[in-house]
């Protein structure tokens, strides 16, 4: 049997706050560049940094999160 791994979303309570909705999204860029070569990595993060979408991403599980 496996065990669950702890992670942004194991306190769901908090994606509603800036900490919990950056680590949420934090945990998505991670598992995205998990799933590719180098090259996939490499533009994840381009992505990420790139016209504040990390921030975006950010806000949208925020908003997401305190059902408005």
């Amino acid at each position: 049997m496996s065990e669950g791994k702890a992670n942004a979303y194991s306190h769901y309570g908090m994606l509603h706050l800036n900490e919990g909705a950056t680590a949420a999204a934090v945990d998505i860029i991670t598992s995205a560049c998990g799933a590719g070569d180098d090259t996939h990595k490499a533009g994840i993060l381009a992505w990420a940094i790139e016209e504040d979408n990390l921030k975006k991403l950010r806000d949208k599980i925020k908003e997401s999160a305190s059902g408005d």
